[in-house]
């Protein structure tokens, strides 16, 4: 071999080692018993271009000849081992009911943020506590960064499909103990620090969300995806280590002209940890997927026509009727009696139906009396005496109902008596709203209810 002079060996054989250049990257998804997989290597010092005849490539005019180190075989230089932790979506508050979302009444102006945590813009049926609280189940959260990315889909898919982030940054925070109660809420102080990158579904970024509270996103602005920096996510300060992980999704938006009710938005959230090989490895393994609710308070309402009952006063015939709430929450009951001869009324009754009771009105002559407590009776038309006339009456419950009606005679010693049952409407109105924000056609009677 040659003898070379150190000063004339050529930069490619004396550059600096580059770690980048020489990390491996597996992807132990592919491997299938890890106890038993391992990274070895054959080392050489033979570059790869030498010449036929023995010699290698030349430099500042000095050929170098093939040259062996001597060493050679098989180095074991990795092994790979199954974690022993395992990281879960705790099932904090399994009793509390994921409920619906609010969508406006036909006309009304103005879409509202809504907000898992809080409530807020959700409907009646949305019962606290909620949380996305993360359980590192064998153990604490090793200390060190963690990445963070939250995804809205929509019926199950991802992309711009009408729910969008808002501007409000998510919270996140470790806890050492795990109760519902002191998981519920995170506080501002929760801040994650470092910058969020927003994107949209063809993953061109975002500089600033929405703050929501219309009806319309405009497409600059329509963030379905976020990923924090790497942050320590307020977990293991120098008093504790953390087992469970809070995290507070934003307030969320939608765009008015692209949801329907019944759509359901759900929040895919992957907890990660930085990797050499430029991306983050999600420790919940596809696993954490948080349904966030469902669009339309109408499904919980209802609207019930009796479509005849006699005159409540100066006639052989008694009426009465029941109304059953048949929904897992308790809610109000509103009467609208509309007489034959034009006179018009409107009740609302002073205590809500439980959840899965019956009402029973007791005689209508009863319902409609100066002395009746139960329900309180305005005019809405007319100037005749309430009760003098046969009528219809719409019931408006915000509860999907049930109900009966009664009719009987017990004065002439016949004793007739009848019955029927209401129709029954369970809403399905403004199913969509245009882009000049005209919703779909809804029934006369459900459009009494609408008002309400």
């Amino acid at each position: 071999h040659a003898v070379v002079d150190p000063a004339n060996i050529p930069s490619y054989l004396n550059s600096a080692f580059v770690a980048a250049d020489n990390t491996l990257c597996i992807n132990a998804k592919t491997i299938v018993d890890t106890t038993k997989e391992y990274v070895e290597a054959t080392p050489s010092s033979d570059p790869t271009n030498w010449n036929d005849d023995g010699t290698g490539p030349t430099a500042d005019g000095l050929r170098i000849e093939r040259y062996d180190v001597g060493f050679d075989g098989v180095y074991r230089i990795a092994q790979l081992y199954t974690l022993t932790t395992s990281y879960v979506i705790k099932d904090c508050g399994k009793n509390a009911k994921v409920g619906h979302i609010e969508l406006p009444s036909l006309q009304e102006e103005g879409c509202k943020n809504f907000d898992f945590e809080s409530g807020g813009g959700y409907c009646r049926d949305h019962v606290p506590p909620h949380s996305v609280i993360i359980e590192s189940e064998a153990g604490y959260f090793p200390a060190g960064d963690y990445t963070l990315t939250l995804e809205i889909m929509v019926n199950g898919l991802s992309g711009e499909r009408g729910v969008y982030f808002t501007n409000t940054r998510p919270l996140a925070r470790g806890y050492e103990t795990e109760t519902c109660a002191n998981l519920s809420t995170n506080t501002t102080d929760d801040s994650i620090e470092g910058t969020i990158t927003y994107y949209r579904e063809d993953g061109v970024t975002i500089a600033e969300p929405t703050a929501g509270g219309v009806c319309g996103v405009d497409e600059a602005a329509r963030a379905v995806k976020l990923v924090t920096a790497a942050d320590d996510l307020n977990m293991n300060d120098d008093t504790k280590q953390d087992d469970f992980l809070n995290i507070d999704i934003p307030p969320l938006t939608y765009d008015q002209a692209v949801i329907e009710n019944g759509d359901v938005v759900t929040i895919k959230v992957i907890l990660g940890t930085a990797v050499t090989c430029g991306s983050t490895n999600d420790l919940l393994n596809d696993s954490g997927i948080i349904e966030i609710g469902t669009f339309g308070c109408d499904a919980l309402d209802s609207s019930l026509l009796y479509p005849f009952f006699p005159k409540a006063s100066g006639s052989y015939y008694w009426s009465a009727f029941t109304i059953t709430n048949t929904s897992d929450v308790d809610g109000t009951v509103t009467l609208y009696m509309y007489e034959a001869d034009g006179d018009a009324f409107k009740g609302v009754k002073n205590a809500p139906v439980e959840a899965h009771k019956t009402w029973n009105s007791g005689y209508l002559s009863d319902l409609i009396s100066d002395n009746n407590t139960v329900v309180a009776w305005t005019r809405t038309a007319g100037e005749g005496t309430m009760g003098d006339s046969d009528c219809y009456m719409i019931a408006c419950t915000k509860f999907t109902s049930d109900g009966f009606a009664f009719l009987a005679n017990s004065e002439n010693g016949l004793g007739e008596s009848m019955g029927y049952l209401p129709r029954n409407s369970n809403y399905d109105h403004y199913t969509k709203f245009g882009s000049d924000g005209i919703a779909s056609p809804v029934s006369i009677i459900q459009k009494v209810c609408l008002t309400d």
